[in-house]
């Protein structure tokens, strides 16, 4: 199935969170809405993105991490994006949600950064034009595999041949049927 700029269910979720209150919509921790007991500051969230990137940077730099130029997909209010930006030259945020995006234009003067707004799974950008790709608690809220595919097809057409990527999501689960084989790569990655 082609999605290509079709729109997905999902984005309706975060178009809500990016109007209604972003940065738990990105860090959804309890008590951390803005409502909460503890909301979130921007100096705390940011610092949230901070502390991950540095561990996301750290093993995908053992891969090969070119930092040229990357496309973000799923930006958010730019928890990551804000620290993408000092490691790239160059940085294409995507994502869904107008607000999140104007949440994150707002506190980020990086020149950069450009954002972009998107539909679908297509990546606004000319092909071969990046080095690297990164997601980050993205991929688990699209609405079926289809939408996963196809943004795996974008990122190969943006991506230039020696370009590298790192998608990032939970595992709740050891997937049925592969179960075996991933735990053994999980081990040897680990030791």
């Amino acid at each position: 199935m082609k999605m290509k700029n079709r729109p997905m269910k999902s984005n309706t979720e975060w178009k809500m969170w990016g109007e209604s209150d972003p940065l738990w919509g990105v860090a959804s921790w309890a008590s951390r809405n803005k409502d909460g007991l503890r909301p979130w500051t921007d100096e705390e969230f940011y610092e949230l993105g901070r502390q991950d990137w540095q561990d996301f940077k750290t093993h995908w730099r053992k891969y090969g991490m070119n930092s040229t130029a990357c496309v973000e997909i799923g930006c958010g209010a730019g928890r990551l994006t804000r620290h993408i930006a000092r490691d790239f030259d160059q940085v294409h945020a995507i994502d869904v949600s107008e607000g999140m995006i104007a949440y994150a234009r707002e506190r980020m003067q990086q020149p950069n950064v450009k954002f972009h707004l998107v539909t679908g799974t297509d990546i606004p950008i000319a092909a071969e034009s990046v080095t690297a790709s990164f997601s980050a608690h993205v991929f688990q809220h699209f609405d079926n595999l289809d939408a996963a595919t196809s943004y795996f097809r974008e990122i190969s057409r943006v991506l230039v041949p020696t370009g590298t990527l790192m998608i990032h999501l939970p595992l709740c689960a050891w997937p049925s049927g592969a179960g075996g084989l991933i735990k053994a790569l999980y081990h040897v990655q680990r030791k």
